[in-house]
């Protein structure tokens, strides 16, 4: 399924001590940085009680150094859900047999596996971990978003989690795949009076789009957190050069603060939003681009 939804019926355990939800940013691939993250959060937030649920908003791999043991935790731990990002998608088709992917160095892991961290650099060959056809299996299932039922977290609100985010006017069935895990920024479309009636996706690299119809381009290109009004609260990452974002009416809320740069890796507590965050070591080049 494209959208999943809170509480699932997947046979996990209740545990009768478990209490709030950790949504986290980012990983990609940094394992000792979210493991740091984690018993931060236990310890210093949650009464060193578990979470009900671990939420990761997706790029869970690539750039980082220990990807494959990041995607074998999130499908063997339970009460660990994930949405799909871009890198986790791009790294399917390269386990899938993608010939462009598998050509691209971010890639390599794939097919070759990676060291275990807790090794010596000497290890040899047969101590690398590989994904297995289960770990390719499970990232071909994941959903693109998540709701979270305002009732679940005793809130008015329902909350969605999603990598990259949302068109704003947009009902979420008609959100298109490459929205949901690339969108960055949107412009806005009004009519002939100057009233927005919807935006467009913006693509950084290409410019403004042509526009000949009796709508007008009426605006410059921007977050599109920022334009987001609900009426869900949306949380997102994948911006890691913009790093931490809220906007004026609390409606979207970005956690994806460059973990792989060297900066840091972010989660958010609900349902009282409680910040919690790790330093990170620098795993990649600084990002020039749209870390794409």
């Amino acid at each position: 399924f494209m959208h999943a939804e809170l509480p699932l019926n997947q046979g996990q355990q209740k545990d009768d001590d478990a209490k709030n939800i950790l949504v986290v940013g980012d990983i990609h691939g940094c394992m000792v940085e979210l493991q740091s993250l984690l018993e931060k959060a236990v310890r210093e937030y949650n009464d060193g009680r578990p979470f009900s649920f671990i939420i990761l908003v997706g790029d869970l791999c690539n750039k980082g150094p220990q990807s494959a043991e990041v995607i074998r935790w999130a499908r063997s731990t339970p009460n660990v859900l994930t949405v799909r990002g871009n890198h986790d998608d791009g790294a399917l088709e390269a386990a899938l047999g993608d010939a462009v992917r598998r050509k691209k160095e971010k890639y390599q892991w794939v097919m070759a596996g990676e060291l275990e961290s807790h090794l010596l650099p000497a290890a040899t060959s047969s101590d690398r971990i590989v994904l297995s056809d289960s770990d390719v299996a499970w990232l071909a299932e994941l959903p693109y978003t998540l709701t979270i039922p305002g009732w679940y977290l005793g809130q008015p609100q329902d909350t969605i989690i999603v990598h990259a985010g949302l068109i704003p006017k947009l009902p979420l069935e008609q959100q298109s795949i490459a929205t949901m895990i690339t969108i960055r920024e949107v412009l806005p479309i009004c009519d002939k009076v100057g009233v927005v009636t919807h935006f467009e996706y913006h693509e950084r690299q290409k410019g403004k789009p042509t526009n000949d119809g009796p709508e007008v381009i009426c605006g410059v290109p921007s977050p599109w957190a920022k334009a987001w009004n609900g009426p869900q609260r949306v949380i997102f990452g994948h911006d890691a050069r913009r790093g931490f974002q809220r906007y004026k009416g609390n409606h979207a809320i970005g956690l994806d603060t460059g973990a792989v740069y060297g900066k840091e890796l972010t989660g958010l507590i609900l349902p009282g939003e409680t910040l919690v965050s790790v330093p990170s070591r620098p795993y990649s080049r600084v990002d020039k681009s749209d870390g794409r």
